[in-house]
This record gives C-alpha cells, structure tokens and sequence, in this order.
C-alpha cells in the first residue's frame, strides 16, 4: 500500500524507517482525506480562509478537510495549511477522519489526564500507530510527524477497518449459513410431522 502526501507517493510497507520530511496540516488533511473519501469535492476557499490562497494545490483539502471538523481555523479565521503537525494534533485528526473510539485507555506516562488531546491518544496504542518507537510508555505528544509516520498510521487504520469489514462479513455470511440451516431443519421437521 502507498499514500499520496503532496506529490509524493510513499511506500508504507517499504519504508522502515520514516523519513524525516515533517507534516503540515495541509498535508495531512490531503492524505486523511484522499484515504478516506474516494472522490475529494472540489471546494474554493472563496476568502473564507486568509492564509488558504486561491489555486493553491491544498485550496479544496484544507476547506474540505474544515467542514468535516478534520481542521479548525483560529480566532481570526486562518487555517495555518503550513504548520506542522504534532503527534496530539494527528491523533485528532486521525479520530475524527476515521469515525475512531475515543477515550480508549492508555498507559502513556507523558499524557497528563488534563491535556486537551487525552481523549484521542487511546487509538495510538489500540492501533499501534507508531511502530518505531522503542519506548513504548510515551507517547511524545508533541513531537512534529514526519509524512512516513502519517502514512504508516493511516495504513495500520485501514488494515484493521479491511480486518473488521472482513470480519464482518464472515460473521454475516456464517449467520445467513445457520439461518439457512434452521429453514431446512424446519421445513424438513414440518414435512416430518405431516407424514
């Protein structure tokens, strides 16, 4: 599998080790977004947004990724597409992206039960969205993602979404097999009890 982040195609399941170009939020909402939604709506920033040019190759992520609650704009309505992004910031938008659990427990020692992020950072454990640390009691909030760490994480959530689709469907193609089962037992129980 591979994600498009800002031109570049990263091979996730190549890359053992992230390389080291950091995330920003325009990124991110593109590659959230493109991994989630299979066709982005084109959408025009329209003065909206300060700081979200016009033509910009990240115009239509940013708005989209805004009205789907993925971003939020500050006080003064600017979007800040080219900030980078850290791991708390990711989390939240991972979350909200993918409809993921929230509150989900977790052993961090650097995550304070008052920290704004805490609802979020379950999933980073549940998930095991950071495969390279080696210290696996901190969550370092507040280091800046690298696009190899995005990519990553967002392919450890699709391949446990294909999991629980796949599972799914076996556990409705095994309960349509027993239903079908039961109307043969009773249709040959009724023909029994007739004859």
């Amino acid at each position: 599998m591979s994600l498009l982040l800002q031109g570049a195609v990263v091979p996730v399941a190549a890359a053992p080790v992230p390389v080291a170009r950091i995330l920003t939020r325009a990124d991110a909402a593109m590659a959230l977004l493109i991994s989630r939604i299979p066709s982005i709506p084109d959408a025009k920033n329209n003065g909206t947004f300060a700081d979200v040019p016009a033509s910009a190759p990240y115009e239509k992520f940013v708005v989209v990724a805004e009205k789907y609650g993925i971003l939020s704009a500050d006080a003064k309505r600017n979007m800040r597409p080219l900030q980078p992004v850290t791991r708390a910031a990711f989390l939240k938008m991972l979350t909200f992206t993918f409809g993921l659990p929230q509150f989900l427990p977790y052993l961090y020692e650097d995550v304070s039960s008052f920290a704004w992020y805490r609802r979020y950072v379950g999933i980073a454990a549940q998930f095991d969205l950071f495969p390279w640390d080696a210290d696996k009691t901190v969550l370092q909030p507040e280091k800046l993602m690298t696009h190899a760490e995005a990519a990553s994480a967002i392919d450890a959530v699709l391949q446990q979404w294909d999991r629980a689709a796949s599972l799914e469907e076996q556990r409705q193609a095994a309960q349509q097999q027993a239903a079908g089962k039961l109307s043969l037992y009773l249709v040959m129980s009724t023909e029994k009890d007739q004859g």
